[in-house]
């Protein structure tokens, strides 16, 4: 239950303490937002840009921009409906700045590589996230 508390969390920019919520669960928050350096990012809330939307009701994208040696943007896609959703996810890749055939995809949260077609099919719970890691493929 703590970690489906942090779905509002990531969209909108704001953190969690562990009064009120799993100790370990907010660790890992924690871990990944001070990894990821947030605090020196950019962020763009999904209400006032479109670079990255959902076809799906009740689910919403922000990202950041990062200052990270290995991944320069993130992705944050959140469901707060209270049905499990598709994340069907539509990237302007030239707004975020990258060419899509050279990035790679991470989820972050559960550590597992993301295809292209995982944008569209990857099935997010109910009041859940994901964090969608995004590297720049070294040029040949």
């Amino acid at each position: 239950m703590a970690v489906r508390s942090f779905a509002s969390a990531w969209l909108h920019d704001f953190t969690v303490d562990s009064d009120w919520i799993n100790n370990r669960a907010a660790a890992k928050f924690w871990k990944i937002r001070l990894e990821l350096n947030l605090d020196d990012a950019v962020f763009f809330g999904y209400w006032f840009n479109d670079a990255v939307r959902s076809a799906s009701p009740h689910v919403f994208a922000s990202w950041y921009r990062l200052k990270h040696p290995d991944y320069s943007h993130l992705i944050i896609v959140g469901n707060l409906g209270r049905e499990d959703q598709k994340a069907a996810l539509s990237v302007d890749w030239a707004k975020l700045g990258l060419d899509n055939s050279k990035v790679e995809m991470k989820e972050l949260w559960n550590d597992r590589p993301l295809s292209f077609a995982d944008l569209k099919d990857f099935a997010i719970p109910e009041n859940s996230f994901i964090l969608i890691g995004i590297k720049k493929q070294a040029e040949d």
